[in-house]
């Protein structure tokens, strides 16, 4: 019971700071993971862009010109330990939004920063799978 209202409250939290329902879904799920993760470590966490927090996930990420879906970052880190992306299948579907994923691509890799992205039926599929894999992308 405790698991289904801490879910339902970073689902609230997220929804309002999200831009679309799989977005909301995954970041809900990432950040019960990371608060779980810097709770055994003694960190704190926080969603948003708060600064004083040893660990955050920063929903709408700006870096240079585009905005990420989210970016993990770490207290005293000058760039984000990753970002991701969350793409639902009408945002895949146009030959623009494809060249535009990929101008996003390579100025995540210009600014040395790792990004990770995720359809939204991998989301939906096995968004267990897509949480460790964010998490192992942190440690690589």
């Amino acid at each position: 019971m405790v698991k289904a209202v801490e879910c339902a409250a970073e689902s609230v939290t997220m929804s309002g700071i999200s831009e679309s329902p799989i977005e909301t879904i995954f970041g809900a799920k990432l950040a019960l993971a990371l608060r779980s993760v810097c709770e055994d470590l003694g960190w704190t966490f926080s969603v948003g862009a708060r600064c004083d927090a040893d660990v955050s996930l920063h929903p709408q990420y700006p870096l240079r010109r585009f905005r990420y879906d989210f970016a993990i970052l770490a207290k005293g880190q000058s760039q984000p330990l990753v970002l991701i992306e969350c793409d639902g299948k009408e945002f895949l579907s146009t030959e623009e939004q494809q060249a535009n994923d990929r101008l996003k691509d390579g100025a995540a890799l210009k600014a040395e920063v790792r990004l990770v992205r995720f359809s939204g039926s991998e989301i939906n599929s096995d968004i267990d799978r897509c949480i460790r894999r964010t998490l192992q992308s942190m440690a690589a």
